[in-house]
């Protein structure tokens, strides 16, 4: 959600820029949560990689 309110609130500002302030925030409000989801998908991959490496998961043992 940040991710979209992010880009809604620079493209107002864009469009208001004497009106509305706030640019930094809604750049942080973009950056943050696409800095998270790299890593989330990183961490995912480096996982999947592991798993399958190891022959999958051992359930019985």
């Amino acid at each position: 959600m940040a991710l979209a309110f992010g880009i809604l609130s620079l493209k107002r500002i864009k469009a208001e820029p004497e009106r509305l302030k706030g640019r930094g925030m809604a750049l942080a409000g973009i950056i943050i949560p696409s800095v998270a989801m790299i890593v989330l998908l990183v961490g995912l991959f480096i996982y999947l990689i592991d798993l399958v490496r190891s022959g999958g998961p051992n359930l019985f043992s």
